[in-house]
């Protein structure tokens, strides 16, 4: 506005009447009252009619409004001699009364010329704003000049510490209580752009690898920048030197005249400040202008310098706490880890103990198992040894006194059995620890179903005989007369079952049924025994297990029943029984078998050679095996040469051809196998004999170790009569 009756001499005093609703302060050429302070924004403040009285609310400056040195935040009212800030221009809202009454409304066409400093008056350093028809008047000095003298210099300096202290003020609350950078760095950024002409501000903390990362921003309104268009070459000098930096302009500045960036967005006067930590710089605090200005100044400087340092030790503050925050959660997370880690050691050490307890417990089972295996297996070989001891004698001293030949037929025939019965008892031991070890093998060859069963009954039929008990038997004519398989086995388990009746029958019958249904043999063995108690049956097909009132009367290791089991498994069959006590049991089992496809997988009907055309070698280190050998093929009309260890048994071969060799593996001097191995070696076609191992070492190793050493078959100790015809036959006519 201006006075009645035209403009003032000069833009130092202005008085401006409020007369209406509003007024408009600002840089703007439409604000209703324009003042060229470059620290005022283009539409800064609005003084508004508040009843009879007016108030200031500031329009989002960038340096903001203050009144009595408090910066307005929303709307305040006005009182009289308030003292307004508006940038650098101060102001004085009074009741003082206005010469003239009536001003024209006039407007500003556009900014005010320069203001001579030199014209202002000595004494008015300040203006008047007074209420309706008084005068409102604008002191128009800049601050920053020093022109002002007396109380106008003091006014203007202590406003611009108010307004520091302000800042200061506010950075302080603001990294108070804040633990997250990025907010207080945002927070002391907005502070710093209100007393610092500045287009926009940034703040860049280090990383680890000491790369510098943008973690606030803030930009004065309208300002040509945006987030990220910064100065990087500023920012590393800044770092790398550790001090502050500020330059007039960059684009002149032989520093940064080469960085790119300085020209991309235009940058002028830089100010950038490290925030340090004791040695440590942990960011830079930067702002910049992008304007031919006035560029910053060493008030600026010191601000910054203040903000930086306490940004800096609110940056370590958080860190510290960040970093203690993740040692009390690692911790925490450790602290539950070996909660975690005892609670499952304590588990498993319980479980462990459990485990060792009951494995203790297991063995110490085992322990009295084995050793009443032991005392048992004692017994049954001290029972038959005493016979067989007792019957020789018997028998020497009856050739010796001149009794019959009948008499020393049946004492040889007793002593016969009682052997037989010990070698079943030794063959049953030696099943079971194969058969624990898993290596049980089932043979598959063609045999006919019948012969098992006849073999089975003729073992039963004398000890059935001298306890006046009737063996039955009943054949299903739909059986196949030859099957695949193992005669062997089928034939244990049958002498099992049938010896256990007999064993257990005192008087009545024993009956062995067969039947054939879809590929599968179901044998069932019946006796008129002493039954057995219903929960004393699921307990029968274990190891070493005897039941009944009756145990100690019988003989026995309870092995017969588990083996039978087993084999029977084996065979891919099952196995039971039912029974009743005092009436007898049943015993049953089926197991499947193929009959032959082909005819080459029936046995062969080999012819054999005349025996007195065959020569046989024995190789045999003990007296009495070979003796016993030497006579059983002399009996069978075999040509037969001994020898005591595995070199003669070379040694017989290099002179004399032998059609067959028995040969014992564990020999002095040269064993079987490395004899075997020497025979071969000579690789005589013509004069290769068949060697047939004899071992007490009836295991599936033994055998392959046999195999692998060139022999051609393999005979388990003790060996009988009709084993070793069958051997014999099976391979001497095959030359």
């Amino acid at each position: 506005g201006a006075r009645a009756g035209g403009p003032p001499d000069d833009y130092g005093d202005v008085e401006v009447l409020l007369r209406g609703e509003r007024l408009t302060v600002g840089r703007g050429s439409d604000q209703d009252v324009c003042i060229p302070d470059r620290k005022i924004s283009s539409a800064h403040a609005l003084i508004e009619r508040d009843g009879a009285g007016y108030r200031i609310r500031d329009l989002g400056s960038t340096n903001g409004t203050y009144v009595n040195g408090r910066l307005v935040e929303g709307v305040q009212a006005l009182s009289c001699n308030d003292e307004l800030l508006f940038g650098n221009t101060r102001a004085l809202y009074t009741d003082v009364a206005a010469e003239d009454a009536v001003w024209p409304d006039v407007r500003p066409s556009g900014p005010p010329p320069p203001v001579d400093a030199a014209r202002l008056p000595e004494a008015e350093d300040a203006v008047a704003i007074v209420a309706p028809q008084t005068t409102v008047k604008f002191s128009l000095n800049d601050i920053e000049r020093d022109i002002v003298a007396g109380s106008g210099e003091r006014a203007s300096a202590v406003g611009a510490a108010e307004r520091k202290l302000h800042v200061l003020y506010g950075v302080t609350q603001a990294t108070r209580g804040q633990h997250a950078v990025e907010d207080l760095a945002t927070n002391a950024l907005a502070l710093v752009l209100e007393v610092v002409d500045a287009d926009q501000a940034a703040v860049f903390l280090t990383d680890g690898a000491g790369r510098l990362e943008e973690v606030a921003f803030s930009a004065r309104r309208g300002a040509p920048t945006a987030r990220g268009a910064t100065s990087r070459g500023v920012l590393a000098e800044a770092v790398r030197s550790g001090e502050a930096l500020i330059t007039r302009d960059a684009q002149e500045d032989e520093r940064f005249v080469a960085h790119q960036s300085i020209h991309t967005f235009n940058i002028r006067s830089v100010l950038a400040v490290p925030m340090r930590e004791r040695d440590d710089v942990l960011g830079v605090l930067y702002l910049d202008k992008r304007e031919a200005r006035e560029p910053f100044g060493t008030d600026d400087l010191q601000l910054a310098a203040i903000v930086a340092q306490q940004l800096a030790a609110a940056v370590a503050n958080a860190r510290l706490i960040e970093a203690l925050t993740r040692t009390n959660r690692e911790l925490a997370g450790a602290r539950d880890e070996i909660l975690r880690w005892n609670q499952e050691l304590e588990a498993k050490v319980a479980q462990r103990t459990h485990e060792v307890q009951a494995q203790a417990a297991q063995i110490s089972a085992l322990s009295q198992e084995k050793d009443q295996l032991l005392g048992m297996v004692a017994h049954d070989l001290r029972t038959p040894l005493t016979g067989v001891l007792g019957l020789a004698e018997v028998a020497l001293s009856g050739l010796d006194a001149g009794e019959q030949v009948a008499r020393v037929r049946e004492d040889v025939s007793m002593i016969r059995s009682t052997a037989l019965e010990m070698s079943e008892l030794l063959a049953d031991l030696l099943d079971v620890s194969r058969i624990e070890a898993g290596k049980l093998e089932l043979e598959k060859r063609a045999y006919p179903l019948a012969l098992p069963f006849e073999q089975a009954l003729q073992v039963v039929r004398p000890q059935a005989s001298r306890k006046k008990l009737e063996l039955r038997q009943s054949w299903d004519p739909a059986l196949p007369e030859l099957v695949l398989g193992d005669p062997v086995r089928l034939r244990q388990v049958l002498v099992n079952l049938l010896s256990n009746a007999v064993k257990f029958s005192d008087h009545g019958w024993v009956e062995i049924r067969t039947t054939w249904v879809d590929g599968s043999l179901r044998v069932e063995v019946e006796d008129t025994g002493i039954g057995i108690l219903e929960e004393d049956q699921a307990r029968l097909f274990m190891p070493f297990i005897q039941v009944g009132k009756r145990v100690n009367v019988h003989r026995g290791t309870g092995l017969g029943l588990a083996l039978c089991r087993r084999i029977v498994e084996a065979m891919g069959g099952r196995i039971g029984l039912s029974s009743r006590l005092g009436k007898g049991s049943v015993f049953w089992f089926e197991v499947p078998l193929r009959e032959p496809d082909a005819p080459d997988e029936s046995p062969p009907k080999a012819v054999p050679a005349p025996a007195g055309e065959i020569s046989v070698l024995v190789a045999e280190d003990n007296d009495i095996n070979r003796r016993v050998l030497r006579l059983q093929l002399q009996r069978l009309g075999y040509s037969v040469q001994a020898v005591t260890n595995g070199r003669e048994a070379v040694e017989a071969l290099s002179e004399d051809r032998f059609d067959l060799v028995l040969m014992d593996c564990q020999m002095p001097e040269m064993d079987g196998l490395a004899a075997t191995r020497e025979i071969r070696s000579r690789g005589e076609k013509s004069r290769r004999p068949v060697i047939v191992a004899l071992t007490a070492h009836a295991s599936a190793d033994q055998r392959e170790r046999c195999m692998a050493a060139g022999m051609d078959d393999f005979i388990a100790k003790p060996v009988d009569s009709q084993r070793l015809v069958s051997t014999i036959r099976r391979w001497v006519p095959a030359r």
